[in-house]
């Protein structure tokens, strides 16, 4: 029983900025922890994944519902009492390097009231310090040109749209094959040029139970079956890619991976209406040339 959650904790852990992250989850509008939310926190320190040691970040959020002034102030409740927990188990409060509260997570009308954004992320290790290079924030974005790469900068960001993958899977279809080489040519004649794959998705399928993958880097500790869904594939297509990649010649040391689900939604200029076949995309960022 200990190894099967061993491997629980340590298997599929969704990533956000290149860290394993645990998520715990909250009845709506509540700021109290449920006793899942506790034997999750409790499971975190018993295997040592947080310690007194190390330092956490702690992100709370909401879903799309109530003003901004009520999300805002919920969200930052949450991650306080997560982090008042810690605190009380013996976690020294310097160590926790950000407890703050992002508000509601945009979604489209149609995801109103979205019960997995209730949520607190738990980073263990703190937060990744962004290279002085590469402004994600800014980054440049250049859709579908291929042959913008080798003049990128550094957090530069090429968007692939016309990478497509039969629905709910990691398989491509045909008319990606030409995007693919494209990319490939260009990545073996610019050497220098290091990327992360970045695998998005656009929406939950019926066939999510049917997913399988090989990925054995990243499950969500506790929550829905959606979001173990939405990770795995997203990071699953990007696996693909780099898979092609490395076939087609390019050195595997200048890949990596990573699978957002559907949290980066790209909208209409109106902010709030999703585009669906924007969102079923991969992404390709520089990280070093």
């Amino acid at each position: 029983m200990r190894l099967f959650i061993i491997m629980l904790l340590l298997l599929n852990t969704y990533v956000y900025a290149q860290k394993d992250t645990f998520r715990i989850y909250f009845p709506l509008s509540d700021a109290r922890l449920t006793n899942m939310a506790k034997h999750t926190l409790d499971s975190l320190l018993y295997y040592d994944i947080i310690n007194n040691h190390k330092k956490i970040g702690i992100i709370g959020y909401t879903d799309n519902t109530g003003s901004d002034t009520i999300n805002n102030l919920l969200s930052l409740n949450r991650a306080k009492t997560v982090a008042d927990y810690f605190k009380s188990m013996g976690v020294p409060e310097a160590l926790l390097e950000m407890v703050a509260g992002k508000g509601a997570i945009k979604r489209s009308i149609e995801q109103q009231n979205n019960q997995t954004d209730r949520r607190v992320d738990i980073i263990p290790g703190g937060l990744i310090k962004t290279d002085s290079k590469i402004n994600h924030a800014k980054a440049k974005v250049i859709e579908n040109d291929i042959e913008s790469l080798a003049k990128m900068e550094a957090g530069g960001v090429l968007r692939l749209n016309n990478i497509l993958f039969v629905p709910g899977s990691t398989s491509f279809i045909d008319v990606s094959y030409p995007i693919l080489k494209a990319l490939a040519n260009s990545l073996k004649a610019n050497p220098n040029i290091k990327i992360r794959i970045e695998g998005h998705i656009c929406c939950y399928s019926p066939n999510r139970s049917k997913l399988r993958t090989n990925n054995t880097n990243i499950v969500v500790l506790s929550g829905s079956k959606e979001d173990v869904y939405g990770i795995r594939l997203s990071w699953g297509r990007a696996k693909a890619v780099e898979s092609y990649l490395i076939r087609q010649g390019v050195a595997a040391n200048r890949l990596k991976c990573a699978g957002f689900s559907d949290q980066k939604p790209l909208y209409e200029a109106d902010g709030k209406t999703i585009l669906p076949d924007k969102n079923r995309r991969v992404e390709i960022r520089i990280t070093d040339k």
